[in-house]
C-alpha cells in the first residue's frame, strides 16, 4: 500500500511515526514523574495535616480534663472540710462548677455525682436518694446559658462513669446519642474524673459532656480543606465514628459502615497507633488516600484518631489537568510540524523533483528527435542536491543540443560533398567537425575515399 503513495506523503507517514513515538515516550515519562511526585507530596501533606488536626482535637479533650482535674481537687477539699454552707444551693461549689462549665467550649453538660452526700434540692436527687448535680450549657460559644437538670440515672447508666468509680482513674466513653436535658438527641462523650474521699477512695464522679457536634462544626470547616471533596472524621480506639459529615456513621463501629477490607487496614493501623497514609475505599465506592494520626487523651485515658480522606481524583486533579495539557500540546505540535514539513517537502522537494522529470522527459524527447526543440533550461531555486542535479542536467542540455547542432551541420555538409562530387568535383572534401564520434569516424572513412 504504501509503495502506492507518493514521496511526500510516505515521507509525512514516516515522520508522524517518528514523532509520535517520540512525543509519546516523553508524554509517559512526564506524567510518570508527575504521578510520583504529586503521590509523593500528598502523602506528606496528608500526613502533616492529619497531625495537626490530632493535636487539636487532642487539646482540646487535654484541656476539658484539665478543668477536671482542677474541679475534683475542689470537691474533694470541700468533701473533706465538710462545710455545708459551702455545699449547699447557691453555695461556692454550684458556683465555681458552673463557671467551669461556662469556660469550657466543647462541654454542653456537668454532672456531679456524689455517694455520701444529702441532696438539698430535690433536683439534686437521684431515685436512690444519692446526690446528682447535672448542668447544661445553652450557649457554649459565649458567656451565661448555664441551666439546671434535674438529675437522671442515665449519667449513671454511662459506661465510662460506671468504670471511673470501679476503677478511680479518669475515663472518657464512647460517642453515644443522649437525651440528658429533655431537648432531643446529642451526640456525646462522657469524659469523668473520680472525685477522692480524701482517704484514698472514691466519693463520685465529675464529668464534662462533651458536644462532639460542635467539635464536629469546626473540624469539617472547609478553610481546613486541602485537596476538593476531602474531609476529616475522628475515630475511637474501638473503631466508633465520633465525628464525620455524614450523619448516618455517627456512634457507629466503621467496620460496621463500610466493610472493604480497606477498613480493618486503617482500623489495626489506628488500634496500633501507625501514624501514616493508607489507601481506602470511601463509603461512594471511590478510590481514597488517608491520612492516619492516632494522639493520646490526657495521660494515656484513651486513644483516639483523626482522619483525611481525600479522593484520589482530587489528589490527582493537577497531574490529569498536566496530562491534558501535554496531550493537547503535543497534538497540536504534531499537527503544525506535519502541515509544515508537507508544505516543506511539496513546495521545496516534490514540486523540484516534478520539474527536474518534466525537464528530463523534455531532453529524452529531443534526444529521440521526438520534438525539435530542446526544453527550456530550469534557474536552480538552491545549491542543495536538486540544485546540483537540475545545473548538471541543464549542462548536458546545452552540450547536446550544441553536439546535434554540429552533427546536423556535419550531416548538410556531407551530402553537399556528395552531390558535388556527383557533378564530377573531386576536390569536395567534409570540413564541419561532428560531435557524434560515429560521425567523426564517418567523415573520415569519406575524405578518405574521396583522397583515393
Amino acid at each position: 500500500m504504501l509503495k502506492n503513495l507518493k514521496l511526500g506523503a510516505r515521507v509525512s507517514l514516516l515522520l508522524t511515526a517518528i514523532i509520535v513515538v517520540c512525543m509519546g515516550v516523553t508524554t509517559y515519562i512526564i506524567i510518570s514523574m508527575s504521578t510520583a511526585i504529586q503521590t509523593r507530596e500528598a502523602h506528606r501533606l496528608l500526613q502533616n495535616v492529619a497531625l495537626r488536626m490530632s493535636n487539636l482535637v487532642q487539646g482540646r479533650f487535654d484541656q476539658t480534663f484539665a478543668y477536671l482535674d482542677t474541679l475534683e481537687n475542689n470537691v474533694e477539699v470541700l468533701i473533706s472540710s465538710a462545710d455545708d454552707f459551702k455545699m449547699r444551693p447557691g453555695g461556692n461549689l454550684e458556683k465555681f462548677l458552673e463557671d467551669t462549665l461556662d469556660a469550657d467550649a466543647d462541654a454542653s453538660f456537668l454532672y456531679l455525682y456524689l455517694k455520701d452526700v444529702t441532696p438539698m434540692r430535690e433536683e439534686n436527687r437521684l431515685p436512690n436518694g444519692e446526690f446528682l448535680m447535672v448542668r447544661g450549657d445553652s450557649d457554649i460559644e459565649n458567656d451565661g446559658g448555664i441551666y439546671t437538670i434535674p438529675a437522671t440515672e442515665k449519667i449513671m447508666q454511662f459506661g465510662s462513669v460506671k468504670k471511673a468509680l470501679e476503677t478511680g482513674k479518669p475515663t472518657i466513653g464512647e460517642p453515644t446519642f443522649q437525651n440528658i436535658d429533655g431537648k432531643g438527641d446529642r451526640l456525646i462523650v462522657g469524659l469523668n474524673y473520680p472525685v477522692g474521699d480524701g482517704k484514698g477512695g472514691v466519693a463520685g464522679v465529675l464529668g464534662f459532656a462533651v458536644d462532639m457536634e460542635k467539635i464536629g462544626a469546626w473540624i469539617q470547616d472547609s478553610s481546613l480543606n486541602v485537596f476538593k471533596d476531602d474531609y476529616r472524621f475522628i475515630m475511637t480506639e474501638s473503631g466508633t465514628v465520633a465525628v464525620h459529615p455524614n450523619a448516618d456513621t455517627l456512634a457507629k463501629n466503621i467496620s460496621d459502615i463500610n466493610t472493604d477490607s480497606s477498613t480493618d487496614t486503617i482500623k489495626n493501623a489506628s488500634i496500633n497507633h501507625k501514624n501514616g497514609v493508607y489507601d481506602y475505599k470511601a463509603l461512594d465506592g471511590s478510590k481514597a488516600l488517608v491520612g492516619l494520626s492516632s494522639f493520646t487523651i490526657y495521660y494515656d485515658v484513651a486513644n483516639w484518631s483523626v482522619l483525611l480522606v481525600a479522593p484520589v481524583s482530587s489528589i490527582m486533579q493537577p497531574v490529569y489537568s498536566l496530562r491534558t495539557t501535554v496531550i493537547s500540546c503535543i497534538a497540536i505540535s504534531i499537527l503544525i510540524i506535519l502541515v509544515g514539513v508537507f508544505l516543506y517537502i511539496k513546495n521545496s522537494v516534490i514540486v523540484r523533483l516534478q520539474t527536474v522529470s518534466n525537464l528530463l522527459n523534455g531532453f529524452f524527447k529531443y534526444l529521440n528527435h521526438e520534438t525539435k526543440n530542446p526544453p527550456n533550461l530550469v534557474t536552480p531555486k538552491a545549491n542543495d542536491e536538486i540544485g546540483k542535479m537540475v545545473m548538471t542536467i541543464n549542462r548536458n542540455i546545452e552540450n547536446a543540443q550544441q553536439g546535434l547542432k554540429k552533427d546536423a551541420e556535419t550531416i548538410t555538409q556531407s551530402a553537399q560533398t556528395a552531390k558535388a562530387v556527383e557533378s564530377g568535383d573531386l576536390s569536395a572534401r567534409i570540413i564541419e567537425n561532428p560531435h557524434n564520434p560515429q560521425l567523426i569516424e564517418l567523415k573520415k572513412v569519406l575524405n578518405n575515399m574521396l583522397d583515393v
